[in-house]
């Protein structure tokens, strides 16, 4: 059989049988083939721990299954036919929208200045619910993680962390003006 069409017959044969994200980096599973010896890099170890590795790693393009249930980073993408063969290739990245907010109302309280944001709210809330804004933020004043309040959907306020806010209609949030970065 030509190179050719041995070629063309893998390219028809691969396709990916699903796909894994990892923080924000997609991996396409491919079985039946795997990536031969000379496009492999560092040890072996378990598929979470090495898509992980792979992820911090510049030149990593995926993992191959080795043997054992072990999997093995790659530099090159080369497949090669193997009955129980698995590679994850990278073949993507989330995007992350930026949205621009704009503080509705300022007001100062305990001392400190906060900025209303109306149709958003803090995506990572926490701490006890409060039935008023005012008992949260002296909650917050008192938390040094804490970057604002936000009105939850499920209508009470807890303390936010963080930048991360998400829009949620008829809710808002207090931000702490001066924290976080």
């Amino acid at each position: 059989v030509s190179r050719r069409v041995r070629k063309q017959w893998y390219q028809r044969r691969v396709r990916a049988v699903g796909h894994r994200w990892v923080k924000d980096t997609r991996y396409s599973e491919f079985h039946g083939v795997v990536v031969p010896s000379h496009a492999r890099i560092r040890k072996p170890g378990p598929l979470p721990a090495k898509l992980a590795e792979c992820n911090k790693v510049k030149n990593c393009k995926g993992v191959t299954l080795v043997k054992n249930g072990k999997f093995r980073m790659v530099k090159a993408i080369a497949l090669a036919g193997s009955k129980t063969g698995k590679v994850f290739v990278k073949s993507g990245q989330r995007q992350h929208k930026q949205v621009q907010v704009r503080i509705d109302h300022v007001k100062e309280f305990h001392g400190q200045r906060w900025g209303n944001i109306k149709g958003f709210v803090f995506k990572g809330v926490y701490g006890p619910a409060h039935k008023d804004h005012d008992a949260a933020m002296k909650d917050c004043v008192k938390d040094k993680n804490c970057w604002g309040v936000s009105h939850t959907p499920k209508g009470h306020w807890q303390m936010g962390k963080g930048g991360q806010l998400q829009q949620v209609p008829n809710r808002h949030t207090w931000v702490f003006m001066g924290r976080g970065s």
